[in-house]
């Protein structure tokens, strides 16, 4: 390894990985390597953990290749490709949202002990029980005083009712959300809700966990784009994610895009002197150069927020040649047993900003927003999406509907990173590799063998969200320049 000198990313013999980000064709603007990004104090420091991860070794056992497969949703087949999208049809769609309902209810019939839901909208004095989706009234944010319950074409045709709140001690609703609510309709024109179920969370995977003691437990490392900051397309922090992967190898490295973010400002402003597809390529291809001589599976996972990907959810997986797989989003893993649920899309903040709640400090927000995806089986609760995401409710239906509780969920956000136990599921927020103008934050997961008593995996995962680390510019030989 030649000697450090400084921030010089290219150094005698010696190719870093950040060097292929820098062909001619780039203008300055672009190439121009980030002050902030490398002045970093703070780099390399765990900013939160789960699990006893004083004990946790973080080293992959060479020896030990664990068995990944794609697992399907609500189809028999996980999708492999791509899909026509945009020819939806309103009755389809509306049909499939229907559906979402009677699942519910049909579940909640065993929880509740309840043999046949009530009508909304008949005037009774009586309390009844009603299910139904929460929506809006107006065209604006839902509020307290907006909120309506939709029924099923089944029980009421489709039929909405205001709700009335006010005798709720707690509540959190969203648009989409399918609830069942016991209350008073006196009149036949408004529903006091009496008691709220948000939901029901599903039983965890049947299927056997095989990871040993004798193999060591598995090892994964998880990070969400962007991957470059918004000052330029030299991708600073996945090079040197990637460097410290090299230097101590995973069993697994996750990658959930966006590669090329289409909000990034050079792409938005054309500054490029490239195609989007070269600027794809080239991060690609810097990512399969790193695993070709490790044992590390890489996993890929689009974002609809990617330039090179449909804009589309669900949205299909890449079309990539090399020693890596391609995941669609959401997708969902089955690691020697073990479940992991993955999403490039930021629901957590999607629900934030539509979701209202009461009392308004009474929880805490992460947990609660978190709950919502496991209490709807859902990867993408929330109906209407905000402007900018697209959903083709089949393919949803079909391909983001969670057959069970995963052991492990997760959910890159801008929101805070966290990891923690929801509904004895482990769930980890990376974060972003990159935040702006500086780096931010991946995630790392150890998953042990758990326990015979234990029948889940929340005291047999060990997860850290580390801040990026700068490597100072020291890469790993690609290829010898020619001499």
């Amino acid at each position: 390894m030649p000697e450090n000198n400084g921030n010089k990313r290219h150094i005698g013999p010696t190719r870093s990985i950040s060097a292929q980000f820098s062909p001619a064709t780039l203008s300055p603007s672009v190439a121009t390597p980030s002050q902030k990004y490398s002045s970093r104090t703070n780099a390399g420091i765990v900013v939160a953990s789960y699990g006893d991860c004083g004990k946790a070794s973080w080293k992959a056992n060479p020896g030990f290749t664990p068995q990944v497969k794609m697992m399907a949703m609500g189809s028999e087949e996980p999708m492999t490709q791509s899909y026509k999208y945009m020819f939806e049809k309103l009755r389809d769609a509306a049909e499939t949202l229907d559906n979402a309902i009677n699942d519910m209810a049909d579940q909640l019939k065993e929880v509740l002990g309840v043999e046949e839901y009530s009508h909304p909208r008949i005037a009774s004095n009586e309390s009844i029980t009603v299910v139904g989706r929460i929506c809006c009234d107006s065209v604006g944010h839902l509020n307290a005083a907006s909120v309506l319950l939709e029924g099923s074409e089944e029980i009421c045709g489709g039929m909405t009712v205001p709700l009335d709140l006010s005798q709720l001690a707690e509540f959190s609703l969203f648009p989409g959300q399918v609830v069942c609510i016991h209350g008073v309709n006196t009149g036949g024109n408004k529903l006091i809700a009496k008691e709220l179920v948000p939901g029901k969370v599903l039983p965890p995977p049947p299927s056997p966990i095989t990871i040993s003691s004798r193999t060591g437990p598995v090892q994964i490392v998880v990070a969400c784009g962007p991957f470059t900051t918004t000052e330029n397309l030299l991708y600073e922090p996945l090079t040197d994610l990637l460097t410290a992967v090299h230097e101590n190898p995973p069993h697994l490295l996750v990658l959930l895009g966006p590669f090329l973010d289409a909000t990034h400002p050079l792409v938005t402003s054309s500054e490029l002197k490239e195609t989007h597809e070269a600027v794809f390529s080239r991060c690609l291809r810097i990512i399969t150069s790193l695993v070709e001589n490790l044992l590390t599976q890489v996993i890929l996972v689009p974002s609809s927020r990617d330039v090179c990907s449909p804009m589309m959810y669900p949205t299909p997986p890449y079309s990539v040649n090399g020693n890596v797989t391609c995941a669609s989003d959401p997708a969902l893993l089955d690691i020697e047993g073990v479940v992991v649920a993955l999403t490039a899309t930021d629901i957590l903040f999607h629900l934030g900003k539509e979701e209202i709640s009461y009392p308004p400090q009474g929880s805490d927000r992460l947990g609660r927003l978190t709950r919502h995806v496991l209490w709807q089986q859902s990867l993408y609760p929330l109906y209407p999406a905000p402007e900018g995401m697209c959903i083709d409710q089949e393919q949803a239906e079909t391909h983001a509907r969670l057959p069970c509780t995963p052991h492990v969920l997760v959910l890159p956000s801008d929101l805070r990173y966290f990891a923690r136990d929801v509904e004895k599921c482990v769930v980890l927020n990376p974060e972003r590799l990159a935040k702006g103008l500086v780096g931010g934050t991946y995630g790392r997961l150890e998953l042990h063998p758990p326990s015979k008593d234990e029948g889940t995996m929340i005291g047999s995962v060990n997860a850290e969200v580390i801040k990026v680390q700068l490597q100072n510019g020291i890469g790993f030989e690609l290829q010898p320049q020619q001499q």
